[in-house]
């Protein structure tokens, strides 16, 4: 890109936290406080966080961008954006030249570059990132599991973290832990925002689960403001047989791959999801391997969220009927998926931010 292109950044913190500004500001040169550039082409990036269209600082950086002759990139990284939340966002960019970054697809007409940040970062960051040698915000080292320690006797059938729980399709499984899968398995249930989420089956619980958490694993004490993508506390994964991600999105089927899905992928675990539909099939895409050959995994093909979860959860239901020596029995025969998913994500390297970079200078 050489010296024409000059990336700068807004003196708002809130509008420049997150992964592309890091990587921007760790292998480009920048200029901070609005300092453009003459001569060059001059990149706006915002790096948006919450509810960026009605964050006062937003707001007013767009009326700003409406006097420049320069491009704006915006970035929604780090949480899945729909297209409901897309719309409103364009009417408050119009006059305004922009891009959106963003790890979760949408329709054309918002001029969005779609890719897969958190599972590309994993492939060029791993041991940086993910297996950390240095203490983590929890306090401990992470440690990585050998292939050659997985062959142990796995005393608790499900592992699964939650921190926030204010989701339904998480606050639900809280239920289906406490009342089916508490003394057999290991959940995370860290913290609860906001009004009590629907349910999605009946039940009588909902005036009692507050009492329930904290349930904690790995967060002794500090459950709030960790970072999740270094902590791996390594015997939580060798003593359970069967991993279930709760995605980010579920409801709005917003196909959004976060990190949560690599800790089981690291760490040679077989892994349900309560995801979006469509969630394994974008896996594959990639060559990773699922588990159909050993249980029913056409919840990823239901478009009603509230049918995919009880589809899940009867699936969760069917499982947990084994006993533990039978779930040993079929961690063993998944093992196979669980070492050739854990090479796989080893031997790749994906990082399209900069063609994405060098995508946006050559469209000037």
């Amino acid at each position: 890109m050489g010296s024409v292109l000059n990336f700068v950044f807004p003196d708002t913190p809130e509008l420049k936290q997150g992964p592309i500004t890091n990587y921007i500001q760790s292998n480009y040169p920048y200029t901070d406080h609005f300092e453009l550039h003459d001569g060059s082409k001059n990149i706006i990036v915002i790096e948006t966080v919450g509810d960026s269209e009605h964050n006062p600082h937003f707001l007013n950086v767009i009326e700003y961008l409406k006097e420049k002759q320069c491009k704006v990139l915006l970035c929604y990284i780090a949480d899945p954006v729909n297209d409901i939340k897309l719309k409103r966002i364009k009417g408050l960019l119009d006059g305004v030249d922009y891009t959106i970054l963003s790890s979760t697809p949408s329709s054309k007409e918002f001029n969005v570059i779609y890719f897969d940040y958190f599972l590309e970062e994993s492939t060029w960051s791993m041991y940086g990132h993910f297996f950390n040698q240095n203490i983590n915000d929890l306090g401990y080292v992470s440690e990585d599991v050998n292939v050659d320690e997985i062959d142990v006797f796995r005393p608790y059938k499900f592992l699964s973290f939650n921190r926030n729980i204010s989701k339904p399709h998480r606050f639900n499984l809280l239920h289906l832990y406490l009342s089916e899968l508490k003394n057999e398995s290991l959940f995370s249930f860290l913290f609860f925002e906001g009004e009590v989420p629907p349910t999605y089956v009946e039940s009588d619980y909902v005036d009692n689960w507050k009492t329930k958490i904290p349930l904690q694993l790995d967060t002794i004490g500090e459950y709030q403001g960790f970072k999740t993508s270094d902590t791996f506390k390594k015997e939580l994964f060798l003593s359970t047989c069967i991993n279930i991600v709760t995605e980010t999105s579920f409801d709005e089927n917003e196909l959004f791959i976060s990190e949560k899905i690599l800790k089981p992928i690291l760490m040679y675990q077989p892994f349900i999801i309560l995801g979006p539909i469509g969630y394994l099939k974008k896996l594959k895409s990639y060559g990773f391997k699922t588990f159909s050959d050993f249980w029913d995994e056409s919840y990823d093909d239901i478009e009603n969220h509230i049918k995919r979860y009880k589809k899940v959860r009867e699936l969760i239901l069917s499982l947990n009927e084994m006993s533990i020596e039978e779930m040993n029995e079929l961690y063993q025969k998944t093992k196979e998926i669980c070492i050739f998913n854990r090479q796989l994500h080893q031997s790749m390297y994906i990082n399209s931010i900069p063609k994405i970079l060098e995508r946006i200078e050559n469209e000037w």
